[in-house]
């Protein structure tokens, strides 16, 4: 294992007040609080007040960013990334590297478990050619116009710049980038790229694993491009890589999701429900894979609009459009949102956002799996009103307005209080220590942990999601024990 990824900047700890077990989430026990982290009219240090949230994530240690705008009078400077001890990055803060850059504004935020967040920054003070690059926290790693070392691309090749950056554990992150290799007649080239980072963070490798041009898995077709937002791709700690591509063809197949280039699913398939085919399997498409390698994908339906949406989880059917409401008495699915997030966690349940039929008022729904974690018009924060979920507006902005930890313990999105204040909000569904329900944390299921003990991703015991299941989590169990 390398060392983490930080360099420049570090979260603190996080002070989490709101704690409940995820036996919440069992039938007739109420629903989990909601804690409110960043709302609009918030006071930022040194910057201004809270105007409106952008981006948002959180890891296992409940550590969080969120990506906001203030009402600053200078809009060079208006922005700012902040955790729970204050402001981590603003716009306008001078970096070591590159030479006289300042940062001009952020990309998606993405923090590991370890509390590093590797990402794309644009640079202020710098030629066009150079204004982005890669960093670790503040610590620049590779800047636009660096000429690729990748055997996979060919000699000469620029970088020219970046869209997303992930992160894992293990000194690696994942970047959907932008390249100009000679050997591709395009002039601006797509290509998915890990770089694998040293120890202190001196010096890197790349591995392009598709780029544009490819013919992947079981396919003639050739890709033209990739999903490039936070929702169309993934990555997972194990170091598996989920992906979209657009390809040549009829415009019927022209899209696929992919597994470190196997072919999972491609536009026109048969969908696991009969008589419907994926109609819009694409870039747009949006995907999550756990650490497990389960995968889940939010796309398009033939068929009638009163159907044709469906979640998928490893190829079986989680939700389709029209289905009854779960937790919802007579109340049915009316769609996923425009734009909305899907995640699974590793315990594979799939955190998904609905609209509802019937009123208005509470016509929105945030479930784990099948249950509500959170409703429009009833849940509540400070005593306001939740009015809407996951978005900024009561209709929109709901891109990446859902992101979890990856054990699911932590769900953060994006949403707005008595229809007027948008705010991040977290809510944190503790762990769950009865593995066999029988509604005590016993021998049974200090048994169960014993059994798993040691190396074991993925493991239900393993509370805090570190791949071993350890002292740690045994003093978590031993906290929950059924006196």
């Amino acid at each position: 294992m390398k060392n983490s990824l930080r360099r420049g900047a570090a979260l603190a700890a996080p002070v989490i007040v709101t704690m409940v077990v995820a036996s919440s989430l069992h039938a007739g026990a109420p629903k989990p609080a909601i804690l409110k982290l960043v709302l609009e009219g918030d006071a930022v240090a040194g910057i201004g007040t809270v105007t409106a949230i952008d981006a948002i994530s959180i890891n296992n240690a409940g550590q969080w960013l969120v990506e906001l705008d203030t009402n600053n009078a200078n809009t060079d400077i208006d922005g700012a990334v902040v955790s729970a001890s204050g402001v981590f990055v603003r716009e306008g803060d001078a970096l070591a590297a590159p030479a006289g850059a300042t940062v001009g504004s952020f990309d998606s935020v993405w923090l590991n478990s370890q509390g590093d967040v590797a990402w794309n920054m644009f640079l202020d003070g710098l030629t066009t050619s150079t204004d982005s690059g890669l960093f670790i926290g503040t610590g620049l790693v590779l800047q636009e116009s660096t000429i690729s070392t990748a055997p996979q691309l060919s000699a000469g090749t620029p970088y020219i710049g970046f869209f997303d950056v992930k992160g894992i554990d293990d000194g690696r992150f994942f970047v959907v980038a932008s390249v100009d290799d000679p050997a591709i007649a395009t002039s601006v080239d797509r290509a998915l790229v890990w770089f694998d980072v040293d120890s202190d963070g001196d010096s890197y490798t790349e591995e392009v694993i598709a780029k544009e041009g490819d013919v992947l898995d079981e396919l003639t077709d050739a890709v033209t491009d990739f999903g490039t937002g936070q929702e169309n791709y993934a990555v997972n700690g194990s170091g598996q890589a989920l992906f979209l591509a657009s390809l040549t063809g009829a415009t019927a197949t022209n899209g696929a999701l992919f597994l470190d280039g196997a072919l999972l699913a491609r536009k026109g398939d048969a969908s696991p429900e009969a008589g419907f085919t994926y109609s819009s399997l694409g870039t747009s498409t949006r995907i999550d894979l756990n650490d497990c390698g389960d995968w889940v994908m939010l796309t398009g339906l033939s068929g009638a609009t009163e159907t044709n949406q469906i979640i998928v989880k490893n190829g079986a059917t989680v939700i389709q459009k029209g289905d009854p409401a779960p937790g919802i008495g007579g109340e049915t699915i009316t769609g996923f949102g425009s734009g909305s997030p899907v995640r699974i966690a590793n315990d594979g349940d799939v955190i998904w956002f609905a609209t509802l039929s019937g009123d208005a008022s509470m016509n929105q729904a945030l479930y784990k799996g099948t249950s509500v974690i959170a409703r429009k018009g009833v849940s509540m924060v400070d005593g306001m009103t939740v009015t809407t979920i996951c978005g900024t507006t009561v209709t929109g902005g709901i891109s990446e307005g859902i992101t979890i930890s990856p054990t699911g313990r932590f769900v953060m999105f994006r949403g707005v209080l008595d229809a007027d204040l948008v705010g991040a909000f977290m809510i944190d569904l503790g762990i769950d220590a009865d593995f066999n329900d029988d509604g005590m944390v016993d021998g049974d299921d200090l048994g169960t942990m014993l059994g798993e003990w040691g190396a074991c991703p993925c493991c239900e015991a393993d509370f805090n999601g570190d791949g071993v299941v350890d002292g740690d989590d045994l003093g978590t169990l031993l906290g929950d024990w059924t006196n």
